[in-house]
């Protein structure tokens, strides 16, 4: 299949993907001061393009990350495994008390009016341990540079090297911080238009 992706047939994979697995808790469209129950979904932005493509596309795809070994690592594991995604993973032993962690993120749906609900448990990570045995730089990247709350301190004091976004999304000034590189996405965006009105291929934009 044609998936719009320049891919070298000489390659055991088609996409390895590098971050850190997260298992998110929703209560559905209930907010979180009143809710009983919860589903467990397991993702994190790299996860999830290498499952999409995988389940989608059947693309030959893996994960490398940080897992712990703990009842939950273990229904991460489950997870990934049911996907299609083959895992290379970096073991760490819990200690049964604090850690080391794989992060939780709790998100409801919002309802109405009621706009969603996001917030981070990423305390005792093991993916902040990687650093520790061997690898030399970290690089976070995303899309959208939003930096709420206390975000900004956290990453300066994070073991992150670099965290890259686009301008997608006005930073203010007081967000800026030493690791932060921030590129233009006018470049895209505009070849993306001249060639929609062209009536060209978008798909080539994103060849590797």
């Amino acid at each position: 299949m044609n998936c719009g992706l320049n891919l070298k047939p000489t390659g055991s994979l088609d996409l390895l993907s590098l971050g850190a697995l997260v298992h998110r808790l929703d209560p559905g469209t209930v907010p979180f001061r009143k809710a009983t129950e919860c589903k467990i979904h397991v993702s994190g932005g790299e996860y999830n393009v290498a499952a999409n493509l995988a389940d989608c596309f059947r693309l030959n795809t893996g994960i490398a990350t940080a897992m712990a070994d703990y009842p939950i690592g273990d229904l991460i594991a489950e997870r990934v495994r049911a996907m299609g995604v083959k895992p290379f993973y970096k073991h760490f032993a819990h200690n049964g008390v604090n850690g080391p962690n794989m992060a939780i993120v709790y998100s409801d749906r919002g309802y109405g009016v009621r706009a969603p609900v996001v917030f981070y448990n990423r305390s005792n990570e093991a993916a902040a341990l990687l650093k520790e045995y061997g690898t030399e730089t970290i690089i976070a990247v995303a899309t959208h540079g939003l930096f709420s709350g206390d975000c900004v301190k956290r990453l300066s004091d994070s073991p992150i090297d670099r965290v890259i976004v686009t301008d997608s999304v006005a930073i203010p000034e007081e967000k800026h911080f030493a690791k932060l590189q921030i590129l233009s996405a006018a470049p895209m965006l505009a070849e993306a238009i001249n060639r929609i009105h062209n009536e060209e291929s978008i798909s080539s934009l994103f060849e590797l």
